[in-house]
């Protein structure tokens, strides 16, 4: 048995993905208990393979000469990583270039590597698989927009629905239509055209109206132009949220941006200067033609979803999702999890009542209950330095990657986890303060002077708190406190706590500590 726990620990897959714009190698370890995996590297080089692709369909010596050159220095790098499981996928180009069998023979005798080529029904459905994983959503559309072709899916109930792969791509519209720097007004009409009829040979794609869920480069360039325009309060990318009104922003101070223009423009990368137009056209036209409520970032897709495949991981439910993301930063950051459960039972036995004694006022639901219960756990974690916990664990849990969390999803955890007062919570929140309703901020508030107290009641880590039966009488919160044993520390600290509830509330908590031993 404990062979095999370590033997899960240390696996190790490395995946090169052979894309028409880009070639990637990320490195991916498996997590403790074997049920997900981790991104620990992540090397891309700019390929451009579709530019090597002729008239008549066939990739030229000299692109043939540049991929294997690239596919060697990864190479090297994972037998430097020690990595025996490697996975090399070629998507559109290789698919649909004549000589593709013999650039994958070529590569087979000249560096030992071994590609498989995607079908376009494997790609459209390995990038699904990997965004549906990350997803605690039923239904929804996902696109990938790569440099010679565009994958759309539509699930429903998570399963896949429809497929396509249609036969265009950032680069691919930019060699058929552009003959400069970047798009005249004319040839950005003939874009529009040719986009438009492709989408309309797919009438289940019309008025879909669910979200879009979006991977790729000119997605992320898109989503991180927009960022900059903005100026977006957080960082990263996976689960940003975009509406059409966003997109057609961007796309409108995009349009008239000359060469020279774009080459500065924050937040777009070099080697998408000469392609962003059209891209960010072709998703504009999408979000259009389905009437999408939202466009959202992933940055899960093909490579995720073949590992998923590949490693035959389950699809786990938004709660086993989110305690393993609690179990990740609670390893990463040695948090003691044992501690955080006690300070989550009393949170427990607290909500309950408050929110009974309460419900007309804050009308609490499910979610605010596991918001408290989780936050609980990692609550001021930070440095364990009492002047850095707060800060450091709003800004980290505000800004890091959360699996399955919308960026405002993660500010309530942030804000929740992080909470010493009503000051710092208005601090805190102040560059998202259009984000939240007032009840909303309320209820955070209130989540948080909750967690204050049972921190207060879980100080000494003696677990003496056996129940609590609260109260509310003549604008008196009566807190009868039942211990197990001495109780003075946890009294003292609730005393000079208290005043936190007692604000929101708008009552005096009496707290009233009993012994059991009496």
């Amino acid at each position: 048995m404990h062979r095999r726990v370590i033997r899960i620990l240390q696996r190790k897959a490395a995946i090169i993905d052979i894309g028409s714009n880009t070639t990637r190698l990320v490195i991916f370890e498996s997590a403790g208990n074997g049920k997900g995996f981790k991104e620990v590297e992540n090397i891309k080089s700019p390929t451009r393979l579709r530019s090597y692709l002729d008239d008549q369909n066939i990739v030229s010596d000299k692109g043939i000469v540049l991929l294997i050159g690239i596919l060697q220095r990864f190479q090297t790098i994972i037998q430097h990583s020690e990595i025996e499981e490697v996975y090399v996928v070629a998507t559109a180009t290789i698919r649909q270039a004549r000589n593709g069998s013999d650039i994958i023979q070529r590569v087979k005798e000249e560096i030992g590597l071994e590609i498989t080529l995607l079908s376009d029904y494997e790609e459209a459905y390995f990038g699904f698989l990997g965004v549906i994983h990350s997803l605690d959503i039923d239904e929804g559309l996902t696109v990938d927009m790569g440099g010679g072709s565009t994958e759309i899916t539509y699930f429903k109930n998570r399963k896949l629905v429809e497929y396509i792969s249609l036969p265009f791509g950032s680069l691919s519209l930019k060699h058929l239509f552009v003959k400069g720097d970047i798009p005249t007004e004319e040839e950005m009409t003939k874009i529009c055209q040719y986009i438009s009829k492709q989408f309309q040979a797919l009438p289940w794609l019309v008025d879909r109206q669910v979200p879009i869920f979006a991977m790729g480069g000119s997605a992320r360039n898109m989503a991180q132009i927009h960022q900059e325009f903005i100026h977006y309060p957080l960082v990263g990318l996976d689960q940003y949220e975009m509406n059409y009104s966003d997109m057609e922003m961007v796309k409108n101070q995009v349009a008239p941006l000359t060469y020279p223009d774009l080459l500065q423009l924050d937040g777009l990368s070099k080697d998408r200067v000469d392609t962003i137009i059209p891209a960010i056209e072709a998703l504009y036209m999408l979000c259009e033609y389905t009437k999408a409520p939202s466009f959202i970032l992933s940055r899960y897709g093909l490579r995720e979803g073949l590992l998923y495949s590949k490693w035959n991981l389950p699809d786990m439910s938004y709660s086993t999702r989110m305690d393993e993301n609690i179990g990740a930063i609670a390893q990463e950051y040695a948090i003691d999890l044992k501690k955080g459960s006690k300070r989550a039972r009393i949170a427990d036995l607290l909500i309950q009542q408050v929110d009974e004694i309460f419900q007309d006022e804050y009308k609490l639901e499910p979610e605010d209950f596991a918001l408290l219960s989780r936050s609980a756990n990692i609550y001021l974690f930070g440095k364990n330095r009492k002047e850095e916990a707060s800060p450091f664990t709003f800004s980290l849990l505000a800004n890091r990657p959360i699996i399955g969390l919308s960026h405002k999803e993660r500010v309530k955890y942030a804000l929740v986890a992080s909470y010493k007062s009503k000051g710092t919570f208005r601090e805190y929140s102040y560059p998202f303060r259009n984000w939240f309703t007032k009840e909303e901020r309320k209820k955070l508030c209130l989540l948080g002077a909750l967690l204050i107290m049972s921190q207060c009641l879980t100080r000494t880590e003696r677990e003496i708190v056996e129940n609590i039966t609260i109260s509310l009488n003549d604008n008196v919160l009566k807190m009868k406190i039942s211990c197990n044993g001495f109780y003075a520390l946890e009294q003292y600290h609730l005393e000079r706590e208290k005043k936190h509830l007692e604000k929101l509330l708008k009552v005096r908590i009496e707290p009233v500590f009993q012994s059991m031993n009496k």
